[in-house]
């Protein structure tokens, strides 16, 4: 529908941490697209936007959410153009916002495709960026023309004309002249439109056939309805100003000669009034008939442009259904053609099979003759080098046998040898040791060795034999210990640490009191720690309560 510039107004909001940070008219805006004016703080940042549309209530009708970026110095990049007006002249239905549902358009509903990257959809949870915009738009701090379609202000209380006071002053301050009588929508020329009637109360209702006229000239109620939504006729509640008294009323018998001065100055007051009740009629009835005047252009306005688009999707699909048509027919020419192909690339195919078939059986044939030669060829060689290889298998072992034979031979020789040496060394090692020891010990040199455990031992010469043979045996029973628990003993007095396996395949490690004395060492207990000897002390506490409940 038509609307005028002071039907509504246009704004811009920029944001920043999901809240408002700026308002400013339109027109602010494009002077700061023009590099006018800029804005410092939004220097070197792309922020969010919003273009609104607000009618003369201060409800938003339009809602376009788009992103603009700006230079270091705050000024908006030349290359931004987005066409705001255009899009929330197109965009589809939005949320109601107190007027219906605006047009909406944003990222997830944009109107223009290659427009989409620089839009942004809504926050709808927590900080709702429409309930801040509605909130914003009411505090009207840009101060918006509050304009009805007439010009008469919004914020006006209700029309409600008081009963007017019938007398000289009253009559002194309404217009003289007169106006024709308005006439009914669709009546007759010359017949004028009926006066109010009054209702119970002492109020006026509207004229009996009021409502009823649509904007095609045609009488209904559900124009009377919008025309009454439209505020061009009062609302039920509002006061319709009375007529004059004796409006309608039978004419009154002449008066009296003494108060004819008093009867012309009421009637003059009457028609004062009356005339400025018809010229308020004629007013609504003007501008009813602007209403339905706009009304009608606007369908009009929408038939074409629904007209027109129709047409053009009509257009649209007949190019389609032509293109389609033509690829039809080219894939039906090339299917025809492929068809052709085919049945000359099978007979091609079948030729090809027969031949191949026939020079497959004769490379079988041939294969087969040859594989039976190589086996025959094969079986003769395998036959003669078997033999060949038997032979020679022989004569290897023959030699080997001889070999082996000899080498017996000399074992045996090198063993008697080796005994009659040993014999020879046993003979003259007695002979030349027990001298050499019998010297020594005729000279008094005594044979002293220490060992752990049992000191420096005095080995006596009859028992130098006996030392030598068994070191640790002899040491041990030096000890009056047996010679495992001296090996143990040692290995303890070598590396005293604590065997306890901690784990499977490892022992504690802990270092432990050293035991000097073989005698004095117990397995178990010397070669633990202070940890592990309580274990052992708890273990053997348990079993000899175990013997004794057994």
């Amino acid at each position: 529908m038509f609307t005028s510039q002071t039907e509504f107004s246009e704004i811009v909001l920029l944001f920043e941490k999901n809240t408002i940070s700026k308002q400013m008219p339109f027109s602010e805006f494009e002077a700061i697209l023009d590099s006018y004016a800029t804005i410092p703080e939004f220097g070197g940042r792309t922020a969010k936007a919003a273009y609104l549309v607000v009618d003369f209530s201060l409800n938003i009708t339009a809602c376009v959410l788009f992103l603009v970026e700006f230079c270091d110095d705050g000024s908006v990049i030349k290359s931004w153009n987005v066409p705001l007006k255009h899009m929330a002249e197109v965009a589809a239905p939005g949320p109601d916002l107190g007027s219906g549902p605006i047009s909406l358009a944003c990222y997830s509903q944009c109107p223009i495709a290659w427009q989409q990257n620089a839009t942004w959809d809504p926050n709808l949870d927590g900080t709702n960026d429409f309930k801040m915009m509605v909130e914003l738009i009411k505090e009207n701090r840009l101060c918006l023309a509050k304009q009805g379609p007439n010009g008469a202000k919004n914020d006006t209380p209700p029309m409600v004309v008081d009963q007017p006071g019938w007398g000289p002053h009253s009559a002194s301050q309404q217009p003289t002249s007169q106006q024709p009588m308005p006439q009914q929508p669709g009546a007759p020329s010359g017949q004028a439109m009926p006066p109010p009637v009054p209702s119970q109360g002492g109020q006026y209702a509207p004229p009996q056939n009021w409502g009823n006229y649509s904007a095609g000239g045609q009488w209904g109620p559900q124009a009377g309805q919008q025309q009454m939504q439209n505020a061009a006729w009062p609302a039920p509640n509002q006061q319709w100003q009375q007529p004059p008294p004796g409006w309608g009323a039978p004419p009154a018998p002449p008066p009296h000669p003494g108060t004819l001065q008093q009867v012309v100055q009421n009637s003059v007051e009457g028609v004062v009034k009356h005339t400025s009740g018809r010229k308020r009629t004629a007013t609504l009835l003007k501008k009813l008939r602007l209403r339905l005047l706009m009304l009608q252009r606007a369908k009009n306005k929408k038939l074409a442009e629904l007209k027109f688009e129709s047409q053009k999707e009509a257009q649209h699909f007949k190019i389609q259904k032509r293109r389609l048509q033509s690829f039809i027919n080219s894939l039906t020419e090339q299917n025809s053609a492929l068809k052709v192909q085919l049945t000359s690339q099978k007979t091609q195919i079948d030729t090809l099979e027969q031949s191949m078939n026939v020079k497959l059986e004769q490379a079988v044939e041939h294969e087969e003759k040859e594989i039976m030669a190589l086996k025959q060829n094969f079986q003769r060689r395998t036959e003669e080098s078997e033999v060949e290889e038997i032979a020679h298998l022989k004569e290897v072992c023959q030699v080997k046998q001889m070999e082996l034979l000899y080498k017996e031979e000399i074992t045996n020789q090198l063993r008697d040898e080796v005994v009659g040496l040993r014999r020879d060394k046993i003979r003259l090692v007695d002979s030349g040791a027990d001298n050499f020891l019998n010297k020594l010990d005729a000279l008094g040199i005594s044979f002293i060795n220490f060992h752990p455990g049992a000191g420096h031992l005095s080995i006596p010469l009859e028992d130098m034999s006996k030392y030598m043979d068994d070191t640790e045996g002899y040491v041990a029973e030096k000890c009056l210990v047996t010679k495992e628990l001296y090996s143990r003993w040692l290995s303890h007095y070598n590396h005293p640490a604590c065997q306890c396996e901690s784990r499977p395949g490892a022992v504690c490690g802990e270092r432990v009191p050293r035991q000097q004395a073989p005698s004095q060492y117990i397995e178990g207990e010397t070669d633990r720690c202070t940890k592990h000897k309580s274990l052992v002390a708890n273990d053997g506490r348990y079993k000899n309560s175990k013997d004794g409940f057994s």
